[in-house]
């Protein structure tokens, strides 16, 4: 392609040529229509001024060809030695007036298909030339006729030696019959049937993976076969770094399945190999201190009492464990729990440890009812309650609060979720240990109150299992609140976005109600 310097040189010597013909021809044309008598037609004769600037690039030409055309056919009447028949003249001069406009306009459109023709092509050359694809030209014996610079850069080739190369040199399973490509050759309703991977093969002999495809194109001169190659190796290396992805995560699939299957059968042990010496353990020290307390020493008595003690705790403690490693491991059974119901059956079963403590619980549940595991959602209940009641003021009666509401994510109306807030009036704690609470075995209190610690870990652990999160907000001596969010169905997952919003407490839910 010329640059625009070299055009301008070119341009503007051959229009001033132009210029300096079309001026003689003009002052030559005029002279004799000034001698000429009117009769004759001679102003046809500047239709020939016009069309000298079919060789003139710039349109401005036409123009001043056109005026001063026509302003030398009205001279030449006006002062041309007068004829006899005016009826002959005046036709002439209005004829070679439309001559001359006709012949400028089919110039000026002749002139505009060139320049869009022109501009296409440097659209195309450019095209060609600049991209990254390699797109290269064959004739029907499959040799290159035409390649661009890409193609050169993808096979190392010097480009002027890539011209009358067989295109097996450079793409080896590239279609051998000619009949293949035809077959093969471009739909416009659907091109990525033509594409097809392959093997690319440089000058040096080292091979490159490649996606190809080809279209034909019908001229005078035969049938050509426009080919495009793109190169693929960073495709393959993150296809192959994306595979091995997924074999790792195969792998951890099955580690954590194996993880899975050991900790079932720890639960299994934990209920019959470890509970049998503790029971043991448990029954001779009763018939010891049933038998010989008389005879035992005071000091001895505390012993005995410490041990008994210990393995009361370690029973608890094996109980715990079964119940945490069960959460998960058990088969679900989700069904339809109706929260108002499940937490008037928690409350009989609780009836006692309530009276007991003179216990205020006010519930506003709104007979809302989820999809859920009903055993682990009344152990949810059941675990939320105790622990507000064990972790109670000194000198005040607890009192709790627990409410219920359907909430969605603005923007997201058709999924549902339930959120439920269990708010106590207990001891409260700072909440930097917010996470570490849900931890199992964790207790912030040392051993001032009983339990294993492992309460809220195994909420934790219900929650997730349904989908769900739970959450505290607590101030030391004011109080916990307790929030669980959970899918009202199975069916749906908790979005990110819901996710984010309840880790980072920005409760930005519509209720429902």
């Amino acid at each position: 392609m010329e640059s625009n310097s070299t055009g301008k040189s070119t341009k503007q010597p051959k229009s001033i040529v132009v210029a300096l013909i079309g001026a003689f021809l003009l002052t030559g044309i005029f002279f004799v229509d000034l001698l000429t008598p009117l009769g004759i037609a001679d102003g046809i004769s500047y239709v020939a001024i016009v069309l000298l600037t079919i060789w003139v690039p710039q349109r401005r030409f036409v123009y001043y060809a056109v005026s001063v055309s026509i302003a030398l056919v009205i001279l030449g009447f006006l002062f041309s030695p007068k004829g006899e028949n005016m009826n002959i003249v005046v036709p002439n001069r209005v004829l070679a007036i439309l001559a001359i406009l006709g012949c400028g306009i089919i110039i000026l459109a002749y002139k505009r298909t060139q320049e869009l023709a022109t501009k296409t092509r440097e659209q195309l050359e450019a095209l060609f030339v600049h991209a990254n694809e390699g797109i290269i030209i064959i004739d029907e014996s499959r040799s290159i006729v035409l390649a661009n610079p890409g193609s050169a850069h993808l096979f190392r080739y010097p480009e002027k030696e890539l011209a009358g190369i067989n295109i097996h040199t450079l793409l080896p399973e590239f279609p051998d019959r000619t009949e293949k490509i035809k077959n093969r050759s471009v739909d416009a309703s659907d091109p990525r049937d033509i594409k097809q991977p392959g093997t690319g093969q440089r000058k040096d002999g080292s091979n490159f993976p490649v996606e190809f495809s080809f279209s034909q194109y019908h001229t005078s001169d035969g049938i050509f076969t426009v080919v495009f190659v793109m190169d693929i190796t960073r495709r393959k290396r993150d296809e192959e770094a994306l595979l091995k992805i997924h074999r790792d995560l195969e792998a951890s699939t099955l580690e954590l399945k194996r993880s899975n299957k050991e900790l079932e059968n720890f639960a299994y042990i934990s209920s019959h190999d470890l509970q049998e010496p503790l029971r043991k353990i448990q029954s001779f020290g009763h018939r010891l201190k049933e038998a010989e307390q008389k005879n035992l020493s005071e000091q001895s008595t505390d012993y005995l009492n410490r041990m008994l003690n210990a393995a009361s705790r370690m029973q608890n403690l094996i109980n715990d464990l079964l119940l945490f490693s069960r959460v998960t491991s058990r088969k679900q059974s989700f069904s339809e729990v109706n929260l108002q119901t499940l937490l008037d059956q928690v409350l009989t079963d609780l009836e006692l440890v309530v009276e007991q403590n003179h216990t205020t619980i006010e519930a506003s549940l709104r007979n809302i009812s989820i999809e859920a595991d009903p055993t682990q959602m009344r152990q949810l209940f059941q675990n939320l309650l105790t622990n507000a009641i064990k972790f109670r003021k000194e000198k005040e009666d607890p009192v709790l609060k627990i409410d219920a509401a359907i909430v969605t994510v603005p923007g997201q109306p058709e999924n549902k979720f339930v959120q439920i807030h269990f708010e106590d009036n207990g001891i409260g704690f700072d909440e930097k240990y917010a996470d570490r609470i849900f931890t199992i075995f964790q207790r912030l209190d040392g051993q001032k109150y009983p339990g294993s610690g492992i309460g809220l870990a195994i909420c934790m652990k219900i929650v997730h299992h349904h989908g769900g999160i739970i959450t505290v907000k607590s101030t030391p001596g004011k109080g916990s609140r307790f929030s669980i969010t959970l899918p009202v169905t199975q069916r749906q997952p908790v979005t990110e976005d819901f996710i984010n919003k309840v880790n980072n407490h920005e409760r930005q839910f519509d209720t429902i109600n």
